[in-house]
C-alpha cells in the first residue's frame, strides 16, 4: 500500500513539473539590466501565445533598456514587482496586459527617464495612469502626462480615471504630430467621483487638450484648489493654426473654481477649436465658465442641458467663438449670462431657463450677425429682478415664444443701446408674454435708420427719436451736416415738424419722400446738436 501511493505521489508531481515547463519559464532579474535576460524568455515562447508572469514583489524587480515584448505575450503583474524602464531607453508592448486595479507596473518611466510606447499594439485600447505611479496623496501630473504619453502611440485610446488626481502642472493630452485621438473616462463628476484638482500656480494651466480630436470627455469634475488667480481649468489647444482640437463631446462634467473653467482655443496663438458638443456639463463657481479665446476662429459649439450658475464675470462667453447652439439648461447668478462679441456669426438660445438676479444680464450680444431667442423662461424673485434691460446690444435679433416676469412685474426685455449706425439690423418679435416692456430705446441713441421692427406683426422704423407717437421731441446730432429722420405713416395721420440748432446756422428739409427726410444744415461741415419735435395735426 505505501509502494502505491508512492507511485502516485511521484506521478502527480510529475505531472505537475511538466504542465508548468510548458506554461511559462521564469524570468531571473537582478534589477539592474535585464534586457538579455527577458529577450531569452520572449525568445523560448517563439510565435506561441503565452502569459510572462513578472516576478513576485518580494524579489528583484526586472530592469530594461532597449527591448519588445511580441504581440503573442501577455504581461502578467497580478502578483509582479512591475518592471523598470532604464533611463534613456524604450520598452515597446505590442502584447495585453493584466494588471490589478490601482496597481503601478511600469517604474522609472515618466519624463526624463524611459519611455513606455504601445506603437503597433492592437490589443490595448484602455490605459490607466496608476501603471505609472499615479496616487492621490501627491503631484500626479508627471504619471498623467507619461499615461498619455503612451497613449498617443496607440491608434486611438481611453484613459481610464478612477480617483482624485491632484494636479501642480499642466496634463497636456497629445503629442501635436501626429494628431491624437485621446479620450477621458471618468467615473461620475460628484464629490466622490472622478476629479482632476489643481494645486498649482494660481495662473497655471491644469488640463490643455494639444491636437487631438474625435474625442470624448466623461464624467470628469474640473477642480481649482486655488485661488482664481488665471487658472484655466481646460484648453483646447495645439501647435499649429488652424483647427487644432475638433469633434469632441463632453458629458456630464463640473467645471468649478478658475478664472476660466474652459478655453475653446488657444490666447496667445491661432490655434483654434471646432465641433465641440457640451451634453449635460455644469460651469459652476467660475470668474468665466466657458470662453472661446484664440486668434482663429473657433466654430460650431453646442450646448445640450447645460448648466451655468455663480461665474462672477460670465457663465458662457463666446469671444472668437462662432455659430453657437444652446438647447434647454439653465442660468442663473452670474455677471452676465451669455456674452457674444463680432466674433460670432449665429447664436440661437432655445428652451433654457434663465434666473436672473440684479444686477444680472441674460444676453450681453452687440456687433453679433444674427441671434435668435426662442422658448425660453426669464424670472427672478421680486426682490432680485433686474433693474435695467436684461438682453442688450445692437444685432439682429428674433424673440420668439418667451415668457418673461410675473404679473404685476416691469422688465426692460431688450435694450437696442445707442450704436448700429447704418447697420440695418431687423428686429422681430412674436408671442412673446413680457411683463414690462420689450423694447428700451435710450433718449441719447444715434442710430439713425438702424434698425427695423416688426413686433406682433406690426411693422416700424426705430429712428431718432423713438416710434413716432402722438407727440415726440428730442434731439440728435449733425453727421457732416445732415440728420436723416424715418418716420413711418400711421393711420393716414398728418404730423408738424418743428427743429432747431444750436449753432448759427440755417436748417432746411431736404430729401422728402412719404416715408422722411433729411434736416440739412447751412454749414455742411456741422456737427451740431438739432432739437426736434413730431406732433400729430
Amino acid at each position: 500500500m505505501k509502494v502505491i501511493l508512492g507511485v502516485v505521489i511521484v506521478f502527480m508531481g510529475g505531472y505537475g513539473t511538466a504542465h508548468a515547463q510548458q506554461g511559462s519559464i521564469a524570468l531571473n532579474c537582478s534589477g539592474t539590466n535585464d534586457t538579455s535576460e527577458l529577450n531569452r524568455v520572449i525568445s523560448s515562447f517563439g510565435s506561441e501565445s503565452r502569459t510572462l508572469k513578472l516576478p513576485a514583489q518580494n524579489v528583484a524587480r526586472c530592469a530594461v533598456s532597449q527591448t519588445t515584448i511580441p504581440a503573442n505575450i501577455t504581461i502578467d503583474n497580478t502578483d509582479g514587482a512591475g518592471l523598470t524602464v532604464n533611463t534613456g531607453g524604450t520598452l515597446t508592448i505590442l502584447g495585453d496586459i493584466i494588471n490589478p486595479a490601482g496597481k503601478q507596473i511600469f517604474f522609472n518611466a515618466l519624463a526624463g527617464q524611459g519611455t513606455v510606447s504601445f506603437k503597433g499594439n492592437r490589443y490595448l485600447s484602455v490605459l490607466n495612469p496608476e501603471w505609472w505611479g499615479a496616487k492621490t496623496t501627491k503631484d500626479d501630473s508627471p504619471a498623467l502626462n507619461a499615461c498619455s504619453t503612451a497613449a498617443a502611440t496607440l491608434t486611438a485610446a481611453d484613459i481610464d480615471l478612477v480617483n482624485t488626481y491632484n494636479l501642480a502642472s499642466t496634463w497636456q493630452v497629445g503629442v501635436g504630430v501626429p494628431f491624437t485621438y485621446i479620450t477621458l473616462r471618468g467615473h461620475g463628476a460628484g464629490s466622490n467621483g472622478t476629479t482632476l484638482n489643481w494645486v498649482g500656480a494660481t495662473d497655471g494651466l491644469m488640463v490643455k487638450f494639444w491636437a487631438n480630436k474625435y474625442s470624448n470627455i466623461d464624467r470628469i469634475r474640473f477642480q481649482n484648489g486655488v485661488s482664481f488667480g488665471r487658472t484655466v481649468g481646460l484648453r483646447f489647444s495645439g501647435p499649429g493654426t488652424g483647427t487644432q482640437s475638433n469633434n469632441f463631446n463632453i458629458d456630464n462634467c463640473i467645471f468649478t473654481g478658475f478664472y476660466f473653467g474652459l478655453q475653446a482655443g488657444d490666447p496667445t496663438t491661432q490655434a483654434a477649436s471646432s465641433e465641440l458638443s457640451f451634453r449635460n456639463v455644469a460651469f459652476d463657481g467660475n470668474a468665466n465658465g466657458f470662453v472661446g479665446l484664440s486668434t482663429g476662429n473657433t466654430l460650431v459649439i453646442t450646448f445640450l442641458n447645460c448648466s451655468f450658475a455663480n461665474n462672477k464675470i460670465s457663465g458662457l462667453h463666446l469671444g472668437s467663438a462662432s455659430d453657437c447652439h444652446i438647447f434647454g439648461g439653465g442660468f442663473g447668478a452670474n455677471g452676465t449670462d451669455i456674452t457674444a462679441t463680432g466674433w460670432t456669426s449665429t447664436l440661437s438660445v432655445i428652451g433654457a431657463r434663465f434666473e436672473m438676479v440684479n444686477p444680472d444680464v441674460a444676453l450681453t450680444i452687440g456687433g453679433v450677425g444674427t441671434v435668435a431667442v426662442r422658448n425660453c423662461t426669464f424670472m427672478s424673485e421680486p426682490n432680485q429682478m433686474p433693474t435695467h434691460a436684461i438682453i442688450r446690444g445692437e444685432t439682429n435679433l428674433t424673440l420668439e415664444n418667451n415668457f418673461v416676469g410675473r404679473e404685476g412685474e416691469s422688465w426692460i426685455f431688450y435694450d437696442y443701446g445707442t450704436g448700429g449706425s447704418g447697420k440695418n439690423y431687423q428686429f422681430v418679435a412674436t408671442s412673446n408674454i413680457v411683463r414690462g416692456k420689450v423694447l428700451y430705446m435710450h433718449p441719447d441713441n444715434n442710430a439713425i435708420d438702424g434698425l427695423a421692427t416688426l413686433i406682433e406683426g406690426v411693422k416700424g422704423e426705430i429712428v431718432w427719436p423713438n416710434l413716432v407717437t402722438d407727440a415726440v421731441a428730442g434731439q440728435g446730432q449733425m453727421s457732416r451736416g445732415a440728420l436723416r429722420v424715418k418716420l413711418t405713416r400711421r393711420r393716414n395721420t398728418n404730423y408738424s415738424i418743428s427743429l432747431a440748432s444750436d449753432a448759427d446756422e440755417r436748417l432746411h428739409f431736404a430729401n422728402k419722400t412719404v416715408e422722411g427726410f433729411d434736416i440739412v444744415s447751412s454749414d455742411r461741415t456741422s456737427n451740431s446738436n438739432v432739437t426736434w419735435s413730431v406732433a400729430k395735426n
